[in-house]
C-alpha cells in the first residue's frame, strides 16, 4: 500500500480544514495513510463543515417554518442536518475511527437515537 502523509486539501471550507486538523490530530488514525483515506477524510471533513452550517442555521431560524398554506414545514436543513449526520457517522467507519456512540436510523434513513455503543 502507497503511504504518505496525508495533505488537507485546500479546496475544503474553512471549518471542514479545522475538522481535518482535528482528526489528524488524533492518535487513534496513525494508519490513514494512502490516497483513498485522503479522499474519505475530505469527503468527512466537507460534509462535516456542512452539517455544522445547516445545525447552525436550524438554531438561528428555528427547525420549522410556515408554508403559504399556513401549515408549518419543516425546514429543509432539517432533513439536510439529518443526512449529513449518517454520512458523516458512514465515513467515520470507513475510515475506521473508533466510534463511541452509535447512531441508530429508521428506514427513511431518518436519525432517531443516538446511544454509547457498550461493548
Amino acid at each position: 500500500m502507497n503511504k504518505k502523509k496525508l495533505q488537507c486539501p485546500d479546496w475544503l471550507e474553512d471549518e471542514a480544514k479545522k475538522e481535518w486538523d482535528r482528526i489528524i490530530a488524533l492518535s487513534t488514525i496513525k494508519n490513514l495513510q494512502n490516497d483513498i483515506d485522503e479522499i474519505i477524510l475530505s469527503g468527512y471533513c466537507q460534509v462535516y463543515a456542512r452539517w455544522k452550517e445547516a445545525e447552525k442555521f436550524i438554531t438561528k431560524y428555528g427547525p420549522v417554518y410556515k408554508a403559504k398554506s399556513g401549515a408549518m414545514r419543516p425546514m429543509p436543513q432539517v432533513d439536510m442536518a439529518q443526512k449529513y449526520l449518517l454520512i458523516m457517522h458512514k465515513l467515520y467507519k470507513e475510515l475506521n475511527i473508533p466510534i463511541e456512540r452509535q447512531l441508530i436510523a429508521n428506514n427513511d434513513n431518518k436519525v432517531i437515537y443516538i446511544s454509547h455503543n457498550h461493548k
